[in-house]
């Protein structure tokens, strides 16, 4: 829309035109890149991680920890070669022990080795621990849940593969597990075989596709791509517990600072309390925390989805300052290096995490962990003069057709009138390409 007339004013509806000014953008907008002391992207460093926690190998017709609930052994030189049975998808189902722990927070992937000839999907299903009067743990009359599974697709190959289902990002992945079902699934009942399952402790396993590469910039982002949590998407810096960003910027008038912070969704059954810490420095100053968020990811899970911050800079208004982001897990129980205690596999992880090899020469290698926080889109603000103000404001109306607005609502009548005769659209533009008006008049002559 371009240009809009309003032809009347009623008390259902209030539009609001703020003060002309100059027609230049205002200033003082600094996207920010952190990046590790070194310069390197902390989605890079992570993605170097990975850990087995645990390895199941198959042998002599079976695979070790795995019964084959779908399909039948067939002989052979494959150590555990199965075939489908009538229509049903070979299925590999592992039960936890109910003595043992299994939690979402030691692995973020599962890894299965198969030799299949076929292309065909592959389905990974978990079960978290029942509550009291469910089935008992592990038994085949526990349902799986819908909601709990992943898919994705594997080419055929006379080699052996690995079928790999990243669960990191998952909404339902978290919380203690009861039980894993693995479903390969070539069609036309051809057979397949399973040579290991391992489940896999990632850094980080998602391909970004960086912001600044696409611009053609001299130097690609460091972000970890655009990460959606339930419906909100971000471009995101991946970092793990205590794992520092620094990004540089001169702080325009009245700045401030503008991120979104989340967690993984693991964290929510496991994790009790996280805290953002925002840290700043001048050139001849020291390191002063300016900013912190606590979220409490275990009594309220809506906290690690994305959340926006404004930490104000103002103080530092034209100065040329040094941010540093950083977050811990401040459980009661974690320990002050940031959360061991409370999620053992961050210890153990960082002990037996391989060696970054994207590392420049001469940088010290270390071990990162696992990315637990997000980052994104962050962002160094000013406020414009008073002159400077937008001298437009763009009201976007949906679904507000003359004849149904406000239909059966103690507003009808003066909603109508707002979408009959309140604003004319003399040059009307439509935001999305697989959506058309209902009739043409909506366009022509009212919104």
């Amino acid at each position: 829309m371009h240009l809009v007339r309003p032809t009347a004013l009623v008390a259902a509806g209030v539009l609001a035109l703020a003060a002309c000014g100059r027609s230049e953008p205002a200033p003082g907008i600094v996207h920010l890149d952190p990046r590790l002391a070194d310069g390197r992207a902390s989605a890079d460093a992570l993605a170097a991680q990975r850990r087995e926690v645990r390895r199941y190998d198959a042998a002599n017709g079976a695979l070790d920890g795995w019964r084959i609930a779908s399909g039948n052994v067939l002989g052979g030189p494959y150590p555990c070669a199965i075939e489908p049975v009538g229509n049903a998808p070979i299925a590999l189902e592992h039960a936890v022990d109910p003595a043992a722990s299994l939690a979402t927070s030691r692995f973020n992937a599962v890894e299965l080795r198969v030799l299949a000839a076929s292309s065909g999907r592959a389905t990974l299903r978990w079960r978290r621990r029942p509550t009291a009067g469910a089935a008992a743990p592990g038994t085949p009359t526990a349902p799986w849940p819908e909601g709990q599974s992943v898919q994705v697709s594997f080419a055929g190959s006379k080699d052996a593969q690995t079928i790999g289902f990243d669960l990191a990002l998952h909404a339902q992945w978290s919380g203690e597990l009861d039980a894993l079902r693995i479903e390969p699934d070539q069609g036309s009942g051809q057979r397949i075989a399973v040579e290991s399952v391992a489940l896999v402790e990632r850094g980080w396993g998602f391909a970004p596709e960086r912001l600044e590469a696409e611009r053609g910039a001299a130097r690609a982002s460091g972000d970890g791509g655009l990460i959606q949590l339930d419906l909100d998407a971000r471009r995101a810096w991946p970092a793990a517990f205590d794992q520092e960003l620094f990004a540089r910027c001169t702080v325009p008038p009245r700045g401030k600072l503008c991120v979104d912070t989340a967690t993984l969704p693991a964290l929510r059954g496991s994790v009790e309390r996280v805290q953002f810490e925002v840290e700043l420095k001048t050139a001849d100053g020291p390191w002063s925390r300016i900013a912190l968020r606590k979220i409490f990811p275990k009594e309220k899970p809506g906290e690690t989805l994305w959340r926006p911050w404004t930490v104000d800079l103002s103080p530092w208004s034209g100065a040329e300052v040094e941010l540093k982001l950083r977050a811990r897990d401040a459980s009661p129980q974690a320990s002050p290096a940031g959360g061991a205690a409370a999620n053992p596999s961050n210890a153990s992880a960082d002990a037996n995490a391989s060696t970054d090899a994207s590392a420049p020469a001469g940088a010290t290698p270390t071990a990162l962990g696992v990315a637990r926080v997000l980052w994104g889109a962050p962002i160094v603000l000013g406020e414009p003069e008073d002159e400077r103000l937008p001298n437009l404001v763009l009201v976007t109306l949906d679904t507000t057709r003359a004849d149904h607005i406000g239909e059966r609502t103690p507003t009808h009548m003066p909603v109508r009138i707002v979408a009959c005769d309140g604003c004319v659209a003399f040059d009307g533009a439509n935001a999305c390409s697989n959506a058309m008006p209902r009739r043409a008049s909506s366009v022509r002559y009212g919104v």
